[in-house]
């Protein structure tokens, strides 16, 4: 794995932790690095 893509997953693996402390799901894809999660959870959020 190059070293921009080992970064970007970490960098995502933060974010995961900091939207799981306010209760949002946040699935990472690891061979990407990429965050994906449901819209309605930041909606419900409001």
């Amino acid at each position: 794995m190059n070293e921009r893509l080992e970064a970007k997953i970490e960098n995502a693996r933060k974010l995961q932790d900091e939207l799981k402390s306010m209760g949002i799901t946040a699935e990472l894809d690891e061979k990407t690095g990429e965050l994906k999660m449901n819209a309605s959870a930041f909606k419900n959020r409001r």
